[in-house]
């Protein structure tokens, strides 16, 4: 859990050079990215794993508390629809923040407009990396749960950042490149 900030904006990194068709060192600039952006990247990790435990208790509670209460299952559909919001906006932090020099409020900011304006085809994104990592782990076409670990670990973990990267990266110049 300490490093998946830094490590995540080193991957990024490469994967963003790769969906620009652009030469990436791998272990090499992994390295200097993860350490370039180490402040940063921890901090958005703090972030996340406090938001993520926040929003899945809350989750649960409304659940719990909201069986036949309309007023617990709209609490409950609000919460859902946020957390799926700031899962959204994952797929923007980490390569602006390895492609613009912002501060943490100014990634959150962009990446929550991101993801409202781009709200359809950003909901596809995440349904088809959910579909892979389905896949991955057999829940769609049972296989062994080995074979799942072996595809995650050198296989679904790139592909779905591949996705997101090429998915991303001309958005951001696009809309923040003039």
């Amino acid at each position: 859990m300490i490093t998946v900030g830094p490590a995540q904006a080193g991957f990024t990194y490469i994967l963003r050079n790769y969906s620009r068709e652009e030469h990436a060192f791998v272990w090499g600039d992994f390295k200097d990215n993860a350490l370039e952006n180490f402040k940063q990247s921890m901090i958005i990790s703090i972030i996340d794993f406090f938001v993520t435990i926040l929003m899945i208790w809350s989750i649960r509670a409304y659940i719990i508390m909201g069986s036949g209460n309309i007023i617990m299952t709209i609490g409950t559909t609000l919460m859902i629809m946020m957390f799926v919001i700031f899962m959204i906006m994952h797929m923007y932090i980490y390569p602006m923040l390895v492609t613009f020099n912002l501060s943490i409020k100014q990634l959150y900011k962009n990446a929550l407009i991101f993801s409202i304006i781009k709200l359809f085809p950003n909901i596809g994104i995440l349904l088809i990396c959910l579909l892979i990592m389905l896949l991955t782990f057999g829940m769609i076409i049972p296989f062994s749960q080995i074979i799942g670990l072996i595809l995650y670990a050198f296989f679904t973990v790139s592909l779905i950042g591949l996705i997101t990267n090429f998915y991303v990266y001309p958005k951001l110049m696009k809309f923040m490149v003039r």
